[in-house]
């Protein structure tokens, strides 16, 4: 009983530890300080299930400057894996891709792979008009609200916001059928890590249909460096009552 009881006590604390390393952002920029000096570029992140159990791996990459149908664009990617002990069970990836116009940061296109062991890869490809108000998806116009994000140009915008001066964000989304809203707070803090103090800027949104409907809803938190371009350093995501963790672990 006893030795039961500590095996409990042990498992409980070190669950606690894991789940405290994996979301305060002091603990996150403290380990990539020790690999190195803290930079933009290329990011790369450990996802972890409920804070606890890593699942994957995800990267985002810095934009790159590019022509799209013959207009000067950014390129926006990022892409993520399922950890590889998962093989025997599944094994998962996703590339996505934006391009955006360089003075609105709206979205020209977006485009998305999705592979699952055993499944046929899933693929989307959306451009958008956003003088008529409209986004095409496999032959299919649909109307869209003024300065409609996809994913990555949500995230791009984001970080481009003026975090000493914003105290509340709010932008629409579509990259499937349904318009969504996305709202919510910001802020700005301080951490000491690393024998240093950083500027932290904080999101905290919630995303939900615009029409209103009461399901279909998510909340999203992000802690950024704010020094850095708001480089991401922890993002957690909450949808179908599961809480992901994407943690920053390397910049490339």
């Amino acid at each position: 009983m006893k030795r039961t009881l500590l095996v409990i006590i042990t498992v409980g604390l070190l669950c606690f530890f894991i789940v405290r390393n994996n979301n305060d952002p002091a603990a996150i920029v403290s380990a990539l300080a020790k690999n190195g000096p803290v930079k933009e570029g290329n990011l790369v992140y450990r996802i972890y299930a409920f804070g606890i159990l890593p699942v994957g791996y995800a990267r985002i990459n810095k934009e790159t400057d590019e022509t799209y149908n013959g207009s000067r664009a950014y390129h926006l990617s990022a892409s993520a894996e399922s950890a590889n002990y998962l093989s025997a069970f599944v094994r998962a990836t996703a590339q996505i891709d934006s391009y955006i116009d360089p003075q609105t940061h709206n979205p020209l296109a977006f485009k998305q792979e999705v592979s699952i062991s055993n499944k046929k890869s899933v693929r989307k490809e959306i451009t958008y008009d956003q003088q008529t108000g409209t986004m095409t998806m496999a032959g299919v116009k649909r109307q869209i609200m003024p300065d409609t994000q996809d994913a990555l140009s949500a995230i791009y915008n984001i970080r481009a916001a003026d975090f000493g001066k914003t105290k509340s964000l709010r932008m629409l989304l579509n990259t499937n059928q349904k318009n969504y809203l996305m709202e919510g707070k910001a802020a700005t803090g301080e951490i000491k890590a690393a024998g240093k103090t950083f500027k932290l800027s904080f999101a905290s949104l919630e995303i939900k249909r615009h029409d209103g409907n009461p399901y279909h809803r998510s909340k999203l938190s992000i802690a950024m460096l704010k020094d850095y371009g708001n480089i991401p350093v922890l993002i957690k995501i909450f949808a179908s009552g599961a809480m992901i963790n994407a943690k920053l672990v390397k910049i490339e």
